[in-house]
């Protein structure tokens, strides 16, 4: 907590605010995330892939799977100039699942859409 200003420390509400303001400042340029929001889309109930070349690099590829599990699956994949944190929180927006796979030689995330239970929304703060 040393990184807050002093007041942020006492004020549970103000530390709510700062909170607030860092989760919601997501580092994604609008057209990459037209793009995303057009791939995903297409196909939004396939399982996606996203990974990058390291930590901390500014560009992910997102890719779709397609077909039944054990089959030759096809993939398709886009570039987006994101690093793959914000790439992982925005499919979480988006309504998908997102985890590292069960095999620990494998990097990428795997993405799968999650269905809407009914009386609880994905949106955290619904309209009454």
């Amino acid at each position: 907590m040393r990184h807050l200003p002093r007041r942020a420390r006492t004020c549970p509400q103000q530390l709510r605010i700062l909170a607030s303001k860092t989760m919601s400042t997501l580092k994604f340029p609008a057209e990459e995330k037209a793009k995303v929001d057009k791939f995903v889309t297409q196909s939004p109930n396939s399982m996606y892939l996203f990974d990058a070349p390291h930590r901390g690099a500014k560009i992910a590829e997102l890719c779709r799977s397609s077909g039944p599990p054990g089959s030759n699956r096809k993939n398709d994949c886009i570039s987006v100039a994101i690093e793959s944190r914000h790439l992982f929180e925005y499919m979480q927006k988006l309504g998908f699942f997102c985890q590292l796979p069960f095999d620990p030689s494998r990097t990428e995330i795997e993405c799968r859409r999650i269905e809407l239970v009914t009386g609880m929304p994905l949106d955290p703060n619904p309209t009454p």
